[in-house]
């Protein structure tokens, strides 16, 4: 069966993984509104959102890196992923001192945690642990072992639901010790159980051999810059719309961006696979590329017909006030997906084949298309216009590189 082939067996998993994440973290969010009042789950909301931001400093753009160089490695295939993994966490650790050490000018509200030695070291500790916890996803699907980060995350998931409900003396630092503990069960059984059982003799030991990275530096900085403008979306899209249109109105399209996520796995989980794939089999990668592409835009039908069939029933959920609101953004969001993915699979092309230049461009003009249109859609739509900016913006690019894509595709 087709589902036995690595291309798709994987994907399905990462799919799943997806999947798994955001309804998990509902489940975990919903406890979380129930029993903390929404300053304490602010703090750890915050507190996450600066881990986060430590990890992404840190990684370095390491992540596809790993997933395109590891088969590559060889003998050296344990060596470079403890010397991957010890670099990115050397500089998440300079991170999360320079941001501790200044955490008074840009989050004046978290400072307290800079003046207890305990609450400062859960932050660094947590910071390292949801790198490396990205870093050995990224390391098992090289192995082409997507399904052990689907069972490392879904373990991780789970333990972290009930914790909450432990730790209520601890006000808003038990949101972000609770997504510690879970992320950090998830990297310990990576470490002793399913890193070893895809590469033999694996042993997490501290390992810094630079001569391994130099092949990769240019390419991680590369990713890394990308990422940034990719990324760069995310963070301001929704400060956009605060200066646009009004707080309610974030919190209306942080919703619809939410369940249309559901559908965006569709195409991260197949080109992710497909990564994979072609650098181990390089040979059949065209031929992979063209079963994933269309695969992708199948299974993209069904979901985004049912965000925009059942979108309105689901946003009703969250209130009457969601649904009259972010109806309309949430199709729009749904059929950007078709695009979308045209552009994450020319993307992946130049990955495999190390085209630094054109991930940076396409990336940069993502950045500049949604942002830029964004602000004047919404000036004249009102939210609507946030949902069509997406679509605008990812066809112009699907215009540039379907061309290219097809050639690729066409020498195989």
């Amino acid at each position: 069966m087709f589902i036995r082939k690595p291309l798709y067996y994987n994907a399905f998993y990462l799919m799943a993984n997806s999947a798994a994440a955001s309804l998990l973290g509902f489940v975990f969010w919903n406890v979380v509104t129930r029993y903390y009042t929404p300053a304490q789950a602010g703090i750890g909301t915050a507190l996450l959102a600066a881990s986060n931001l430590v990890v992404f400093i840190g990684n370095l753009g390491l992540e596809t890196s790993l997933v395109r160089f590891i088969p590559e490695a060889r003998e050296n295939t344990v060596k470079f992923i403890n010397t991957s993994l010890t670099t990115a966490a050397a500089f998440t650790i300079l991170g999360s001192f320079i941001y501790l050490a200044g955490i008074g000018y840009w989050s004046p509200a978290l400072s307290f945690i800079a003046r207890r030695f305990v609450l400062a070291a859960v932050f660094v500790l947590t910071s390292v642990s949801i790198g490396l916890s990205g870093l050995i996803d990224q390391c098992l699907v090289a192995g082409r072992a997507a399904r052990l980060v689907f069972y490392k995350n879904l373990l991780a998931n789970l333990v972290k639901i009930p914790l909450p409900l432990l730790m209520l003396q601890w006000g808003g630092m038990a949101v972000f010790v609770a997504s510690s503990t879970a992320v950090t069960s998830g990297v310990i059984l990576a470490f002793i159980l399913f890193l070893p059982l895809i590469y033999p003799h694996y042993r997490p030991l501290p390992t810094f051999k630079p001569s391994l990275l130099k092949p990769l530096i240019r390419y991680s900085l590369g990713n890394y810059v990308s990422n940034f403008f990719m990324y760069g979306v995310n963070l301001l899209f929704p400060l956009i719309i605060l200066y646009c249109l009004g707080p309610e109105y974030s919190a209306y399209f942080y919703i619809a961006w939410m369940l249309n996520s559901v559908a965006g796995v569709v195409a991260g989980g197949m080109v992710n696979s497909l990564l994979a794939e072609g650098a181990n089999d390089p040979a059949q990668f065209k031929t992979n590329l063209r079963r994933s592409l269309i695969s992708t835009l199948v299974l993209l039908v069904p979901a985004a017909l049912g965000c925009y069939i059942a979108g309105p029933w689901l946003l009703g959920l969250f209130g009457g006030d969601y649904a009259a609101n972010g109806k309309a953004l949430l199709r729009w969001l749904a059929i950007s997906n078709f695009p979308a993915a045209i552009g994450y699979f020319f993307i992946t092309v130049n990955q495999i084949q190390k085209k630094i230049r054109l991930i940076i461009l396409q990336a940069v003009m993502s950045f500049f298309l949604v942002l830029g249109l964004g602000y004047g859609l919404m000036k004249i739509y009102g939210l609507p216009g946030a949902g069509m900016s997406f679509l605008l913006a990812h066809s112009i690019i699907a215009l540039f590189v379907t061309v290219p894509l097809w050639r690729h595709m066409r020498r195989g």
